[in-house]
Order: structure tokens, then C-alpha cells, then sequence
């Protein structure tokens, strides 16, 4: 693999692997000439820089000049391969099968008496932001690098959503919105109506906010270009519990999933957040997540002990998975572009990861915890999870 390096960066050339002599500004983020390769493999210098590493690697990989499948090197974490199995594809390094091994560490959130029901990740800021569900003066939590948090002080909403424009975060909670330009000061906003709203999304110049569950019933649906002034919605379906939304820029649509009633609805798209559409399904599968894989419109769904695909709006099939014997409930689902993998989180700290909805892989960190929200950082390389319940309610891969 060639790999054009970054400025004052060297390649050793004569080595199938990736060889690092670092930079000066390198060095700075605790390299040495000498100390921290294997065999030409570059791996972490400690706990304290492994963030910085991460990054730099995947800026590397950025830069892919010449590749064949002969001579693709495994990037290396203390020895342990990170990536296990890989390919060039359209001069772009991919991961191929379900296998991914990963580190992962759990820690202490700014309060672990808190449920934390959002992870986010806002690449506007490179701001990791986590909201917790609890009623607390202190319900956010911010970092740079998803290892060291600040407590943040917001309006107690209970919240359960979190999305961004291109300049404003808006949360959404219990009768409660809060928008926010930097993730640290939070202004409370009026909702539509006195719903418990949930999950939030952002696309297509709107954010839609959806009723976790109703308090007066007159709105299921809220949207607002601004995040400041908000308008009620309704779908077809009476009475929805709506658990998750995402927008898709390949479906142009907003997808929200949520509790299978008794014609099995438990799926709803919109393009603009007013009118809606519901699909009916075979079965009743009350649906916790959703995550599409924008390149080919593959969605996954989430539901308790289930996973179910579809290559389009109208496919739904169950996919089977491995729990190792934990009798884990699937929470919430991710999809992480740019090494091209889905990641689900659920209890008892079971991840289970695929590239195509149908294989799926166990890869940790089995910790007991109960995790409720899964984001990805591109522009960091690492997965960031919120947990309802256990004694460090943040995990972090490595």
C-alpha cells in the first residue's frame, strides 16, 4: 500500500507495511523515532494520545495513491489488529465480513447516577455531547475526545433527542425543546404542543422532533426550520410511540420507527415532516432503532431481541443474530460511513456489527451495562455509547 504521507512524514520504502517516522508536531502527541512501531506497523503511544493517533491514521488513509490486494497492511492498536480484513475499493480502504475487532473502555460519566439516553457526535464542533433522560440540573455532558467530560447545565427536560443543522443543536424532551449554537449553553424553547417528544432528526432544511408518548395527544409530530418555532404534525396512525427517526439522504426522506400497534405499523416516512406515510409489516415488531446505509439504501432496524433488514422501505426480514447466550434487548444503530459498518448497541454491553445487515459479530464490550445510544465520529474514527445503567455509563472504542 502507498499511502501519500502527511507534511514532514516519511514512508520507509522498503516495507509492505506501514512505516511512520513521525513529525516534529507528531512527537507532540508523544511519539518517538523509535519506540512506537512493530515491525514497521504503527500502534498507539499510550492511553492518554491514543485519540490524536486514531485521527492521524485515518487522515493517512485519506490519502491512498496506489493499492493492490496483495500488500494491504493491517493498521495496528498495541498489537492488536484493528482492522482484521480489508480491500481497495475504488481507491478507498474497506473492511470486508462481519469480523472487526475493536477496543473498547467504559468511563465514568459527570454523573453515574444519570440515565444517559443520547450519544452525539457533532462534526460542526468536533464536540462528542451526551443528554441524559434523568431529571438533573446538569443533564449534558460534553468532550472533545470521549474520554475526559464536562457537566454542562441545560433546562431539566428529561431528553431523549438530539439533531443539528449546519449552526444550531436543538434537544428535544418531556413538553421540552432546547437549542444550543455550541453544545454548552442551552437556551429552553417552546415545543408544539405538551407531548413527550422524543427522538429528533435533521434533514432537508427542517428538524422533526416525534412523540415517545403522548401527554394531550395532539400532536405526534413536530418540525421547525430554525429549532426556535415549532408546528404539530400527525401521521395516519393513531396513537403512535415513536422510538427513533433518522433523516436519509438517499431515501430523501425522513424514517421513523417505533411500537407495532394492531395493524402492525411500526414504520413511517416523510419528506418534509407534515405528511406521512406508514408500512405495514407481517409481524409485530416493536422497532427501537433505524440506521441506512446511504451508498446502497440497505436500512436496519432494531427491535428488542430482533434485528430486521430491507433493501428498500418495503423489505422487512428478520436477520438472526448470535447473543452468546446474554439474552440482550437491541437498543439503538448507527451507520458508520466511512469504514462501512453498521454497529447496534443494546444490554448487557452486547455491540454487534455487520456491513450487510445479515452477518452480524459480537465485538464487546460486554460490561453489563445497559446501553441506550450509539453514535459514530468519522472525523475521529471512534464509536461513542450512553448507558441508562451501569457503574461507568460512557464507553468509548478504541
Amino acid at each position: 500500500m502507498a499511502i501519500k504521507p502527511t507534511t514532514s512524514t516519511e514512508w520507509a520504502s522498503d516495507s509492505e507495511a506501514l512505516a511512520i517516522q513521525p513529525s516534529e508536531a507528531q512527537r507532540e502527541f508523544g511519539w518517538s523515532t523509535s519506540d512506537n512501531t512493530v515491525s514497521g506497523v504503527p500502534v498507539k503511544p499510550n492511553l492518554q494520545n491514543q485519540n490524536a493517533w486514531q485521527k492521524n491514521v485515518h487522515d493517512w488513509l485519506d490519502y491512498i495513491e496506489e493499492t493492490t490486494d496483495d500488500n494491504i497492511a493491517a493498521i495496528s492498536s498495541n498489537g492488536q489488529s484493528i482492522i482484521d480484513n480489508a480491500e481497495v475499493v475504488d481507491e478507498s480502504l474497506v473492511v470486508l465480513g462481519a469480523t472487526m475487532t475493536r477496543s473498547w473502555t467504559t468511563i465514568s460519566s459527570t454523573n453515574d447516577a444519570l440515565q444517559w439516553s443520547i450519544a452525539f457526535f457533532s462534526e460542526r464542533l468536533k464536540l462528542y455531547i451526551n443528554l441524559s433522560s434523568s431529571n438533573n440540573a446538569q443533564p449534558c455532558a460534553t468532550s472533545f475526545n470521549g474520554a475526559n467530560w464536562t457537566a454542562r447545565t441545560m433546562p431539566v427536560g428529561f431528553w431523549e433527542g438530539l439533531a443539528e443543522s449546519d449552526s444550531v443543536l436543538v434537544a428535544s424532551g418531556d413538553n421540552a425543546i432546547a437549542t444550543s449554537t455550541d453544545g454548552i449553553s442551552w437556551t429552553s424553547r417552546t415545543p408544539a404542543s405538551a407531548e413527550g417528544w422524543g427522538s429528533a432528526a435533521y434533514g432537508n432544511g427542517k428538524f422533526v422532533s416525534v412523540a415517545l408518548y403522548a401527554q394531550d395527544d395532539t400532536y405526534q409530530i413536530q418540525h421547525s426550520t430554525d429549532g426556535l418555532t415549532w408546528t404539530g404534525a400527525n401521521t395516519p396512525t393513531a396513537n403512535i410511540e415513536v422510538f427513533d427517526i433518522v433523516w436519509s439522504e438517499f431515501y430523501q426522506l425522513f424514517i421513523a420507527v417505533g411500537r407495532a400497534f394492531a395493524d402492525n405499523t411500526n414504520t413511517w416516512t416523510s419528506p418534509d415532516g407534515i405528511t406521512w406515510t406508514p408500512y405495514l409489516r407481517g409481524v409485530a415488531a416493536d422497532l427501537t432503532g433505524v440506521a441506512v446505509d446511504e451508498d446502497t439504501g440497505l436500512i436496519v432496524y432494531t427491535a428488542n431481541d430482533k434485528i430486521y433488514r430491507g433493501s428498500d422501505l418495503s423489505e422487512f426480514i428478520d436477520t438472526p443474530w448470535d447473543d452468546q447466550g446474554t439474552s440482550a434487548d437491541m437498543e439503538n444503530i448507527v451507520w458508520a460511513a466511512n469504514i462501512r459498518r453498521f454497529l447496534a448497541v443494546g444490554t448487557q454491553g452486547v455491540c454487534l456489527t455487520s456491513v450487510d445487515g445479515i452477518d452480524w459479530a459480537l465485538v464487546g464490550p460486554l460490561n453489563g451495562n445497559s446501553q441506550k445510544s450509539v453514535c459514530y465520529a468519522e472525523s475521529r474514527g471512534l464509536f461513542s455509547i450512553a448507558c441508562t445503567s451501569g457503574s461507568d455509563r460512557f464507553t468509548r472504542s478504541l
